[in-house]
């Protein structure tokens, strides 16, 4: 039945007026209300952040233990209300007296502390003061020096501000003295700021309570804790705040246990376990109350030692399973963190911390699962931890009261954000109460930012997919954040990822950022921003001196000595850290190996025997007995440590000794064991390629299709690699359709499948390529370089050519996109276009496979019966020049393709067989040798096992070896490989080129010319040979001889720069006069610009030479001016005696026997 109001209009508007007028009444009330306790809150001293001091170094924690020690002073000794700009909290409030500080500590390289503090808007120096040096407990002698301030020189200041302390006033008669007992220890961060918020009110009546600060100290060294993993470094301002209320604690009662055990927590979680051990060990001594529930945890924390803790865990002893998830992210294996925080967890669902740790591991299956997990079970705690939260103002009870059960994540967001904003009202402003409701919002706001970003990164980064839907999503999550539109960075379009990161970069150095931030930030170096490198400098510029912060620490680059200084540091801090231990392993052995028996016996940690193996494997050489002391370690790890990682450093063990079948067991043993992400398929995949290898395509299938079950990319090409190698196509191509259709990344993979096989539907494939690629923008489409393939295969050469044009400048593949744009000129007979690209493959001057092909390029076309311009022994030095990485099937489809544009077809035919048959599949070459073979009606070759003939497989390792051993201490090395080499296949014409160069480096000129003479027997005409013989000749004092083999090589290669090069030289400035000719130098030199441009700035002082010789000296000067300026000639005091020498009017002369330019 519905109730029928009986109230009149007027009543109706008088009880709606009220209704308007209720927040503006409760503000007011706020106000005007007198406070609780001591002091007057309406007077609020606020801190801005201290002035920028890059680039010496921040240190986080020390800079806010002086910061804090000021607003402590202020809160505690004169009742006032205090405000941290770094934690976002509201300087200015309305009806509030407010004055702003500024204190900055700046650390000096000496180690001193320079502290200066300004009162804002006041005339007058500031104060200034310093901390001597006390490395390496820096931050004990801060700390001390900054709880001395609070009595003295802190409490001036405010004097001087206007401010009087307030002597401790009676509790009133009413009052209820503040419950001490002993609560369930909480692990959410919103229900130990509202246990704070009830300590600090009773530290108001109770300023010098032990007990009571000693509960502010804990709580805050808990909180700075569970906020590590948020986006800002606010944690450091809390174990600041726990530090300095630590030393309060111990001085108020000195001899209380209940303090000292309140410190020892204190220090054990801000990573000072040396510190942490002294407290317990004198909190053992001291009269008072039994130890807290919690100290035998602490104790085995601090000690680190974990059987201990491990009983204190299945006892249920407070805090026991945190302080084990600590211990496992510090210094655990994969798995002991992931079984740590799952402990942690079970026992305290409320923690938020343990999810976290999970979600942020390298699993992936964890983190796709957890990372949207913990956000949604936040989105639905929250309220309820927000209610036991004291002094809410009555948006925010209004809030709470009309929330509803959310339907969706949008509609949970939508609810959560409102709730949020309402801990920044008006109303809210106006809350006095310590840490304020502005200081939760910061935090909450904080905590959402990381969940954000860990969702969108792990589908960006993790599994490469288009975070785009899962960004809109989340952003308003995100709108009170002043960093809101970093989420955009995670865009799978790099060019608007880049733009949103030069947005927002500006916003992420304005206030200092946690660990967890600076793992997104660092994986965002492949944007190359220039804000980038700045901003992981400031995380390192916040580095403390504590356990934590020196681990990270170790992994920054270091001078000389700096890792073996920093473990040594670290051990002092924290003695018996696993991690510690572990790391003076692998930093200084040469220390470590005397005690590496007695570690491996007294830290049986997984770090510690991991680290013991690793270095037993890379100082095997010392002691024969090292590779069975690392297999000794491995196998306890495993055996003590059961995990999928342990079984794959045993396995990597073995495979390095060549026991396969060992390995394989290893690997299927971790095929058993639990798996948290695609660990399973990884190694699936490594013992299908395995069974691969060997053509055991049957043996290989069902650990390929496992593989294949995750559905990553590797497992689905694994599949259809297998189903390939078995000649079953329609499987084949299934697993390629699957992984294209599924992966952006590979959108081509179908279609070059198609093309390299002859097999499947290449049609549907095409026209879904083409359906992806028309889907792109134009920026997206100028960064994949696979579409100028595309176009190639689908016969638009003049698409192609353009797309492959956009990469010619390309880092890593400007090269191979260079040289393809010039076999399409080539082909489509744009010959100045072509010679324009061959000019900046010979623009290095370097030998390359590229550069030998385009010199032939550049080669008139024979005449009458002359041989032909690319002669067979020419093709194989090319096909040689560079057998690494497949490059040996990229050269096969370039000399096909050269040939072909030649109409020399059945010379091409066995080099497009040669790179269509290569194993190297992944290359394009080979779909494009495939594709043209088919084209040209030629059936298609069966897959070779390797790049390199069976019969040439030895004579190529022995020259890959003398390569390896081209060096001046190990030239003899390199002169008997080569030998050995020549002996094995002596009318092989590559390796006598090696050898002759090899001689040559080695000093022996004669040996070198004898075999530069073999190689041009079975080359005729060479001008790599003849060039390389001429300089010998020159070396020699042999001129003519020099001068023939140039011309010769000229006669080949009319265009080759560097016999040009060489013979300008001899005609501008031989001693011997019968074979200067400036004229001629002159015109051999512009040659050598024409099809070489200078890099190292030679033709710049061959072309001054030759201007000298023909009489034209002021050119000479100018040039030589020029080279000095542009600085590119590596010999400035040469440049300079030459300047000399042409503005006196003498031309150059070289001396008869000298090295001539390189």
């Amino acid at each position: 039945m519905t109730q029928v109001s009986t109230a009149g209009p007027r009543e109706n508007r008088r009880s709606a007026l009220f209704a308007r007028l209720l927040p503006t009444l409760a503000v007011a009330a706020l106000v005007l209300a007198p406070s609780a306790g001591r002091g007057d809150e309406r007077r609020i001293v606020a801190l801005q952040p201290p002035a920028p001091t890059r680039p010496l170094p921040q240190k986080g924690l020390l800079r806010e233990i002086v910061r804090q020690a000021f607003l402590i002073t202020a809160r505690d000794d004169f009742g006032l209300a205090t405000r941290d700009a770094w934690l976002r909290e509201p300087l200015q409030t309305p009806g509030a007296e407010v004055q702003t500080f500024e204190i900055t500590p700046v650390v000096e390289s000496s180690g001193q502390v320079n502290v200066t503090t300004r009162l804002q808007n006041r005339a007058g120096a500031p104060w200034t003061d310093t901390i001597p040096p006390t490395s390496p407990a820096m931050l004990d002698g801060v700390l001390a020096r900054s709880v001395e301030w609070s009595r003295s020189r802190f409490p001036d200041l405010l004097k001087e501000a206007g401010y009087a302390p307030t002597p401790q006033a009676p509790a009133a008669a009413d009052d209820k003295p503040f419950e001490l007992a002993d609560e369930p220890v909480p692990l959410d961060f919103v229900s130990l700021l509202g246990s704070l918020r009830k300590v600090h009110a009773a530290l108001r009546t109770q300023p010098d309570s032990a007990p009571l600060l000693a509960r502010a100290a804990r709580e805050y060294a808990l909180l700075g804790s569970l906020c590590e993993v948020h986006w800002g470094a606010e944690h450091k301002i809390f174990k600041a705040r726990a530090l300095l209320y630590a030393e309060r604690a111990v001085q108020k009662g000195p001899d209380e246990a209940a303090a000292a055990w309140s410190r020892a927590l204190v220090r054990a979680l801000c990573g000072l376990d040396a510190q942490a051990v002294q407290d317990v060990d004198r909190a053992r001594g001291l009269k008072g109350a039994d130890a807290p529930p919690w100290s035998p945890a602490v104790d085995a924390y601090a000690r680190w030692d974990a059987a201990t803790l491990q009983k204190e865990i299945e006892n249920k002893t407070p805090l026991a399973a945190y302080l084990g998830m600590r211990q496992g992210e510090i210094a655990g294996s994969d798995e002991e963190r992931r079984q740590a925080a799952h402990r942690c967890f079970e026992e305290s669902p409320e923690c938020l911390r343990a999810v976290a740790s999970l979600a942020e591991e390298g699993a992936i299956g964890l983190r796709r699962s957890l990372g949207a997990a913990q956000l949604r079970q936040f989105l639905r705690v929250f309220p309820q931890q927000l209610a036991s939260v004291s002094g809410l103002p009555p948006e925010t009870e209004k809030a709470l009261a009309d929330a509803v059960e959310p339907e969706n994540l949008p509609q949970a967001i939508a609810q959560h954000v409102a709730l949020v904003k309402t801990l920044r009202s008006e109303a809210a402003r106006q809350d006095r109460e310590e840490p304020s409701l502005a200081v939760l919002a910061t935090l909450v706001e904080n905590l959402n930012f990381v969940h954000a970003v860990q969702i969108a990164s792990t589908e960006r980064k993790w599994l490469g997919v288009d975070p785009g839907e899962t960004i809109l999503e989340l952003e308003p999550l995100l709108e009170p954040h002043p960093a809101r539109r970093f989420l955009r960075v995670f865009q799978q379009d790099s060019f608007q990822a880049q733009a949103a990161y030069n947005e927002i970069a500006p916003a992420l150095t304005e206030i200092p950022l946690s660990e967890a931030a600076e793992q997104h930030i660092s994986w965002l170096a492949w944007l190359r921003s220039r804000d980038n490198p700045r901003q992981l400098d400031s995380f390192r510029t916040q580095r403390d001196e504590v356990l934590p912060d020196l681990l990270l620490k170790l992994q920054e680059p270091l001078p000389p000595g700096g890792v073996v200084r920093l473990s040594r540091l670290l051990r002092e801090i924290s003695p018996d850290c696993p991690a510690v231990i572990a790391t003076l392993i692998r930093c200084d052995w040469p220390g470590s190996a005397p005690q590496a028996a007695a570690w491996e016996e007294r830290y049986p940690a997984a770090i510690v025997l991991k680290a013991l193996a690793s270095a037993y494997r890379e100082h095997a050489a010392d002691n024969p007995m090292h590779l069975a002391a690392a297999e000794r370690c491995l196998k306890t790890l495993a055996e003590r440590f059961p995990s999928v990682q342990a079984q794959l450093d045993l396995a990597s063990l073995y495979k390095e000794r060549g026991d396969d079948e060992a390995w394989k067991a290893a690997l299927d043993r971790a095929l058993e064991l639990p798996s948290y992400g695609l660990e399973h398929a990884s190694i699936a995949d490594r013992i299908a390629d395995w069974y691969m290898d060997q053509k055991k395509w049957t043996d290989a299938l069902p650990y390929a299709l496992r593989a294949a079950d995750s559905y990553s990319s590797y497992g689905l090409l694994s599949a259809a690699r297998c189903y390939e190698g078995l000649e079953n196509w329609e499987q084949a191509e299934q697993y390629r359709q699957a992984n294209t259709q599924r992966y952006d990344g590979a959108w081509e993979d179908w279609y070059f499948w198609c093309q390299r096989t002859g097999h499947g539907d290449s049609d549907a494939a095409a026209a879904y390529a083409q359906q992806h690629l028309a889907g792109l923008t134009d920026q997206q489409r100028n960064q994949i370089q696979e579409i100028a393939v595309f176009y190639q295969l689908q016969g638009e050469q003049e698409k192609a050519l353009e797309h492959h044009l956009r990469f010619k400048d390309s880092e890593n593949e400007g090269v191979y996109s260079t040289m393809s744009a010039i076999l399409l000129t080539d082909e489509l007979g744009r010959t100045e276009e072509r010679d324009r690209l061959i000019a900046r493959i010979l623009a290095p001057g370097d030998e390359t496979m590229a550069s030998l092909l385009c010199e032939h390029l550049l080669r008139p076309a024979p005449s009458g019966d002359a041989p032909p311009a690319f002669s067979e022994p020419e093709m194989q030095l090319c096909h040689v020049w560079e057998f690494d990485n497949g490059q040996m099937t990229n050269a096969a489809w370039f000399i096909g393709k050269l040939l072909l544009n030649r109409n020399r077809r059945d010379e091409a035919l066995p080099w497009l067989k040669r790179a269509a048959a290569s194993p190297a599949t992944n290359k394009w070459t080979c779909v494009l040798a495939s594709a043209e073979l088919t084209r040209l009606g030629v059936e298609l070759p069966s897959r070779r096992d390797s790049e390199v003939d069976d019969e040439m497989a030895p004579v190529l390792a022995l020259q890959k070896e003398a390569v390896s051993h081209w060096k001046p201490q190990e030239i003899a090395q390199a002169l008997e490989a080569i030998r050995k080499a020549v002996e094995l296949k002596p009318d092989w014409s590559p390796i006598w080129l090696t050898a002759a160069r090899l001689s040559a480096d080695a000093g022996n000129v004669s040996e070198a010319i004898d075999r530069y003479g073999e190689f041009l027997k079975r080359v005729p005409g060479n001008p790599t040979g003849l060039v390389g013989r001429g300089k010998l000749y020159e070396i020699s004092g042999r001129l003519p001889e020099a001068i023939r083999d140039y011309e010769a090589a000229l006669t080949t290669a009319p265009r080759f720069p560097q016999a040009h090069n060489n013979l300008a030289w001899v005609r501008a400035a031989s001693a011997d006069a019968q074979f200067r000719d400036g004229r001629k130098a002159l015109e051999h030199v512009r040659l050598a610009y024409a099809f070489g441009p200078d890099r190292n700035g030679i033709s710049d002082v061959v072309l001054a030479a030759a201007h000298a010789e023909a009489g034209e000296f002021d050119k000479a000067v100018k040039l030589i001016t020029a080279a000095i300026s542009k600085g590119k000639y590596p010999d400035k005091a040469r440049l300079e005696r030459w300047l000399d020498s042409y503005k006196q009017k003498k031309p150059y002369r070289r001396d008869p026997v000298m090295a001539p330019a390189k």
